[in-house]
């Protein structure tokens, strides 16, 4: 099966060179889809210094390089202003738009105003301006939230297309598979920035094929050899290789910096047991030197660590708890 993953994608990258990638405040368009989960996403990532959230839309110091790996995050921007609506002809005109032009421009609004009457203002204001709706260099968009305006300069938008790589289309699939989407996003809440992923109980591998086209080294154990040889043919798929254990996880000895897993559930007929999940937290606080994200049902709760909820189906929704030394 040809395909065209590879790890660090190149085209995964920012748009500016790392050497604009200096610190400034970023606003991060957030999918709606979860807000929690994107808010803290970005934070694990990002380490802010400070923040504040209008709408779907987080605004944070940092310095951060490797944003772009974010999963519910639509894009990012160099955060310029918000204000009042009544107040943004006057903040549009006072802003000094020569400082982040370069090349060319667009306007984008998302909400009730005009472009045209806000790229003009900046038409005004610039010492050489040059309009390019197609493809600008200097993309700035407006967005009209809560009562307020919002503006920032396009850094990256993040297409990500993680439906081509549903578990379904895999070689190997198991029917309760997690979401490529949601298998990154919850590798991003350890904030690993490089270096070995671990996932103890790695089933068919989503996890550890998203850890791999993220340029970490993922490391899998699964109980079941059959687990491990569709883990191994569905990482090939993709060109990756990962260190691969037929281990019952529970009598792991070794710690790790960051493990990610998300448990198996059980049916109707073979449940998990609440014993199980207990003995796993344990396992993975004893094992975790810096932070474990595991995946629970819904109807298991641990009550403990900091907890998000993913809902899946009427039938499924997933515990995402997040533990720390």
């Amino acid at each position: 099966m040809e395909n065209n993953y590879k790890a660090e994608d190149p085209s995964l990258k920012l748009k500016y060179p790392v050497g604009l990638w200096y610190p400034m405040k970023k606003m991060f368009l957030l999918s709606k889809e979860n807000l929690p989960l994107a808010v803290e996403e970005v934070r694990a990532l990002a380490n802010p210094k400070a923040e504040k959230r209008i709408g779907n839309l987080l605004i944070l110091d940092t310095n951060a390089k490797n944003l772009e790996r974010l999963a519910f995050t639509k894009a990012i921007y160099q955060y310029l202003f918000d204000c009042s609506v009544s107040q943004l002809d006057r903040k549009t005109a006072a802003f000094n738009w020569n400082k982040i032009y370069r090349n060319n421009y667009a306007v984008r609004t998302f909400g009730k105003y005009q472009e045209r009457e806000l790229a003009d203002i900046i038409w005004q204001k610039l010492k050489d301006p040059s309009v390019d709706l197609k493809n600008p260099a200097t993309e700035i968009h407006f967005f009209f939230t809560k009562g307020k305006v919002v503006a920032g300069k396009l850094i990256k938008k993040i297409p990500y297309d993680f439906d081509s790589r549903k578990a379904h289309k895999r070689a190997v699939h198991a029917p309760t598979g997690m979401h490529p989407r949601l298998a990154r996003a919850i590798i991003n809440l350890t904030g690993i920035k490089s270096g070995t992923l671990v996932d103890p109980f790695c089933g068919t591998g989503g996890i550890l094929i998203e850890a791999g086209l993220m340029g970490l080294k993922p490391v899998g154990y699964d109980i079941r050899p059959e687990m491990i040889i569709a883990s191994r043919k569905n990482l090939q798929e993709f060109n990756l290789k990962a260190e691969l254990h037929v281990q019952d996880s529970l009598t792991l000895k070794k710690s790790f910096n960051y493990i990610v897993t998300d448990l198996p559930y059980g049916t109707s007929t073979t449940p998990v047991s609440e014993n199980f999940y207990r003995d796993v937290i344990k396992l993975v606080k004893k094992l975790a030197r810096k932070r474990a994200v595991v995946v629970f049902p819904h109807s298991y709760n641990p009550r403990q660590g900091k907890q998000l909820l993913q809902y899946i189906h009427k039938s499924l929704s997933r515990r995402i708890v997040i533990l720390s030394p």
